[in-house]
């Protein structure tokens, strides 16, 4: 927020809301099932710990507002 006073008694308000500003992926579900061959204790299950997904609209939001008080 910046506050811009203009006049006597009166100001302007900017302000500027940003979500995911550096638009970074956010990753969804991970596959957590882990499954073994019991004979040889190895792990059967290839997609153990992947990202099965990105979480649905999180892409770069900006907001402006501006506001005039009297």
């Amino acid at each position: 927020m910046k506050y811009v006073p203009f006049g006597t008694g009166k100001r302007v308000t900017f302000r500027a809301e940003l979500y995911n500003a550096f638009n970074t992926t956010q990753y969804g579900a991970m596959n957590t099932n882990a499954q073994f061959n019991y004979a040889t204790l190895a792990q059967t299950n290839t997609n153990f710990g992947k990202v099965t997904g990105v979480r649905a609209n999180s892409n770069r939001v900006i907001q402006l507002g501006l506001r005039f008080t009297f």
